[in-house]
């Protein structure tokens, strides 16, 4: 799954997507723009959740059209399968 849209609904969409079973264990979801502006409340997630329900590799990019601009892009593995 590619989440790159309203930065504040990451978590939300994210959360929505899991409660409706439409990711298993091994499902990836990659997150752009985790810098630049950032969603705070993904990174969290992700971060208080690295090595047990997820795993996230943090990978250096830019922002679109500033390559000056250093930015991230979350790519995370759902390593543990939502209860129904």
């Amino acid at each position: 799954m590619f989440v790159d849209h309203a930065k504040d609904q990451y978590l939300p969409d994210l959360q929505r997507i899991l409660d409706a079973g439409w990711l298993h264990a091994g499902s990836v979801v990659v997150a752009d723009n985790m810098r630049v502006p950032g969603s705070p409340r993904y990174r969290d997630y992700m971060d208080e959740t690295e090595g047990g329900r997820w795993h996230t590799e943090k990978h250096r990019a830019h922002v679109e059209y500033l390559s000056a601009l250093p930015d991230l892009v979350f790519e995370s593995t759902l390593l543990e399968a939502p209860v129904p």
